[in-house]
């Protein structure tokens, strides 16, 4: 039926055909000489190919970006802005600089929203990581106001995301277009991704394209890691800080021949020193030792084929609790509380684009990846143990209709496999059916019909079966006008479904006294999302000021319900029992005011409510509003670097703790407060020197436990965050690369 109806519409539609399908040219060092051998390849995608004998390619084009990427070993990058109409390029990469210091000849954008995404998107750049203490994916987000990061509780160290007024088990979690981080990867996963692995992190807004799955109600995170042919054939980095946190990664990239080419990227970190600034007896921050590897390869045939694969291994060992609390004595012997955490993941993907000389607008790709994830932990007298193998298997062909570059189609099969054995003892914790299995198996069609430089429709349906919950529909659209030069506006509306998994997603709660208690069996959660953003660009004398507004809601039809407010003493797991919606509306204003000196301005506000205990409510534990402001100053030459950011966090509702004793009660509400980072870079030829200060006020949540004397009670909770648990840190570290 959406097939037919979209034939219809193409069909009802006069338009130009006989539009170039391929973008070619030739790529040249210093003008004449032509260069074999050049990397060249779309931003954000797998789609490359590199220059044959006489400096020449060919190269499919995508609907996905408009962002060429050249490179070469021993000459500059150079980023091209394709337009729709060019269809022959004449590039030129230049030596690199042979100076003392970086030269600088226009600041690339650091976080920015794309001006050719169909979609509303965010791109935080390898230079707005740098900008800030990056140490891995959840402190990627202190610049950008689209995201925020929170404890998830008091004790454990795990940190939780919200987009758009909602946890991140709503938003899909991707690396380079692979779901991830799921189930048991999603309480610590965004501690897996080391800063300096990511090349760029994509944020996008609202229901996401069908491509990818039904998944993902309020967006995507797509992580870009470091590639084979990244420019750096050396990179290392150093990082410590003043609560006793140490990491150092290497990178490394290899080409072997004209097709092949590896990395090697390695992390290694561990908070050495026991911190209780608060003097409760808990450690603010758990004591971690942690080891990353990824091994990644890339064929490329200028022909025909594309190929990526690799392996990637984590193993963390996590211990937090009471400071008394000894992880190599034996625990019933203790009467500490104690926490452990233990985890080994293992990631592998293979991922093979095939493409047709006769039709380069026509390419099939296959998609594979899949994880294993370990966990076993301890929290206090309560053992929580889990293992999840996730699979996941797309194949995809993309081509347009009637040869024609204004209509376009992707469609492909999808197959998904979550296996997930969960074994647990301790008091109070009443779980009907943990664990799971499931398989779905899912068809989809996307249609993207494209009018340069005017209007852009993606409408998409997806088709899935579930062995848990039977057949269900995917719909999603997304629109793109460009009413002017300067002024777009993006509109988006479209189903999103999840299966929910209540211990593995919220394992960290189990460091409470709190009783778990699942009240019945958990459905699977449906919603629907829908927005508008519009971009203004304005141009006073020679600079640019990007002025960007938008809102989405998200209505639900069923999500897992956690409840904090039927009892303090209790946890209760249910299906919705009336509504849940949540209206984010945002702001932003940003611009190079002067030479060198870039301002980010922002605002958002949050209404999210659900029905809890027969009520609807304000979402607990949230903030209403948030406002940012960024201020980035880089001298001419790059040599100096000052980056200052100050996050506004409004009040919120507190969930009721009526039923403690009232020296164990809390407020109904949190108050609002104000964090201030700030950080220094020096650059040299292939040095960098950084510094700063997090949390500069030093403000922290007083009291974030509850009951933390007597963490064996009936009133011991460890789940009433709001706010920073760690106060004022000074860092220092450095990065080389040649």
């Amino acid at each position: 039926m959406m097939l037919r109806f979209l034939l219809i519409v193409f069909l009802s539609i006069n338009i130009l055909s006989g539009s170039t399908q391929s973008i070619e040219g030739t790529v040249y060092e210093q003008n004449t000489k032509v260069l074999p051998g050049a990397n060249i390849h779309w931003e954000g995608t797998s789609t490359g190919t590199v220059t044959d004998k006489n400096g020449h390619f060919s190269l499919p084009k995508t609907n996905e970006t408009h962002t060429l990427i050249v490179s070469f070993t021993g000459l500059q990058s150079d980023t091209i802005h394709v337009l729709d109409n060019q269809n022959n390029l004449k590039i030129t990469l230049d030596k690199n600089q042979e100076l003392d210091e970086v030269t600088i000849t226009g600041r690339a954008s650091g976080a920015h929203i794309s001006r050719t995404e169909p979609v509303t998107t965010v791109k935080i750049t390898e230079e707005e990581l740098c900008r800030a203490a990056c140490c891995s994916l959840s402190e990627s987000f202190e610049t950008n106001a689209s995201v925020d990061v929170s404890y998830s509780d008091a004790a454990t160290g795990a940190k939780q995301i919200k987009l758009l007024g909602l946890s991140g088990k709503y938003l899909q979690m991707l690396t380079e277009t692979m779901p991830n981080f799921r189930g048991l990867g999603a309480t610590f996963g965004f501690e897996y991704v080391p800063g300096t692995w990511m090349e760029s992190i994509k944020i996008s807004k609202g229901a996401a394209t069908v491509v990818n799955g039904y998944e993902g109600l309020t967006g995507q995170i797509n992580v870009e890691y470091k590639k084979p042919t990244h420019e750096d054939k050396l990179f290392l980095n150093g990082f410590a800080n003043s609560k006793g946190r140490y990491e150092t990664n290497a990178n490394t990239r290899i080409h072997l021949g004209n097709h092949w080419k590896t990395a090697i990227l390695a992390h290694a970190s561990a908070i050495a020193v026991e911190n209780d600034e608060n003097n409760d007896g808990f450690l603010d921050d758990p004591m971690t030792q942690k080891y990353s590897l990824m091994n990644r390869w890339e064929y490329q045939n200028p022909v025909a084929l594309n190929l990526q694969l690799g392996l990637k291994v984590v193993q963390e060992e996590r211990t937090g609790g009471q400071k008394r609390f000894d992880r190599n004595l034996p625990h019933s012997s203790q009467a500490a509380y104690g926490i452990i955490i233990d985890t080994k993941r293992v990631e592998s993907f293979l991922k093979a684009a095939r493409y047709f000389a006769d039709d380069e607008s026509t390419n099939l790709s296959m998609v594979n990846n899949i994880s294993y994830h370990e966990q076993e932990s301890l929290f206090g007298n309560r053992v929580y143990n889990a293992k999840q193998t996730h699979f996941r298997s797309t194949l995809m062909f993309q081509s347009q209709l009637m040869q024609n570059t204004r209509h376009s189609y992707t469609t492909g099969l999808t197959y998904k496999m979550d296996m997930l054995t969960e074994n647990y003892s301790g008091n109070n914790i009443i779980v009907k059916n943990p664990g799971m299995e499931e398989h779905v198996k899912g068809l989809f069609f996307q249609y993207t019909w494209n009018i340069p430089e005017t209007f852009t429709l993606i409408a998409g349906m997806r088709a899935d079966h579930s062995n848990l919950f039977d057949f269900f529909f995917t719909p999603r659209l997304h629109l793109k006008f460009e009413i002017d030069e300067s002024t777009t506006v993006r509109g988006s509306a479209g189903a999103g479904y999840r299966t929910p998994k209540v211990l593995a997603e919220n394992n960290s709660l189990l460091a409470s006294s709190r009783s778990f208690v699942v009240d019945e069996t958990i459905e699977q959660e449906k919603g629907w999302n829908y927005g508008v953003n519009v971009a203004k660009y304005f141009y006073p004398g020679d600079k640019e000021v990007a002025f960007n507004v938008e809102f989405y809601r998200t209505d639900f039809q069923n999500r897992l319900v956690i409840d904090f407010d039927k009892s303090a003493r209790e946890l209760h797991f249910y299906n919705l029992k009336g509504r849940s919606y949540a209206n984010t509306f945002q702001a932003s204003l940003s611009s190079e005011i002067l030479k060198g000196l870039d301002v980010l301005l922002a605002y958002r506000l949050n209404d999210t409510r659900i029905t809890t205990n027969n009520d609807l409510r304000k979402k607990a534990l949230q903030s209403r509003n948030k406002g940012l402001a960024n201020i980035s100053y880089a001298s001419s030459r790059g040599k100096w670097q000052i980056d200052f950011t100050s996050q506004f966090n409004g009040s919120g509702r507190l969930p009721s703790t009526a039923e403690n004793p009232i020296e164990l009660q809390r407020n109904i509400e949190f108050d609002s407060y104000t964090i201030l980072n700030s950080q220094l870079t020096h650059n040299l030829k292939n040095w960098s020197f950084y510094g700063g200060i997090e949390n500069l006020t030093d403000f922290v949540q007083k009291n974030p436990i509850i009951d933390a004397e007597s963490p064996f009670s009936d009133y011991f909770d460890s789940s009433m965050v709001w706010g920073p648990i760690m106060g004022r840190r000074f860092y220092l570290g450095f990065r080389f690369s040649i």
